[in-house]
């Protein structure tokens, strides 16, 4: 990531918005699962921050999100993020989403991409995404294959 992003930096940026601090403190207290606490963060926190929570839901704006949030969203870096770290608490990743959407940073694709490349020894010539929220994850589409035909609710070419 640009800049990474540590514990402290969240917990700073958590301290100086109240509001966010609130509705953490409210998602944590509540008698749920820790998954569904981090879906339910997924689903508030967009609206309580004012950032695109996905890139196809009937109130993205692309053109508000390319110049205000790189046309990122909190699906999108959340993908990235459960790709690179799945055995993260997934509260964490959704927080750290959210930052990164927020202050406009993003996961880096080179480091997504050498992951992949480690693990597979394939190329691909873009990055899916499928899934619901917190579950989003990535699928790496070779040539020749449909990233539509793959279940993919976005797609990310790749320039090669």
């Amino acid at each position: 990531m640009k800049n990474e992003i540590t514990p402290q930096r969240l917990q700073e940026w958590i301290e100086k918005d109240p509001k966010l601090s609130a509705l953490l403190v409210e998602i944590q207290e509540k008698p749920i699962s820790i998954v569904k606490q981090a879906e339910l963060a997924y689903h508030e926190i967009p609206k309580l921050i004012g950032i695109p929570k996905d890139n196809f839901d009937e109130n993205y704006d692309p053109e508000e999100s390319v110049s205000e949030f790189g046309n990122d969203s909190l699906y999108q870096q959340l993908g990235y993020i459960n790709y690179m770290n799945p055995n993260a608490d997934p509260r964490g990743r959704v927080l750290t989403a959210a930052y990164l959407v927020k202050h406009n940073v993003t996961v880096e694709l080179k480091d997504v991409l050498q992951k992949f490349k480690q693990e597979c020894n394939k190329n691909c010539v873009g990055i899916g995404f499928v899934g619901e929220s917190i579950a989003v994850k990535l699928v790496f589409v070779q040539e020749n294959e449909s990233w539509f035909d793959l279940g993919c609710k976005m797609y990310i070419p790749l320039n090669q």
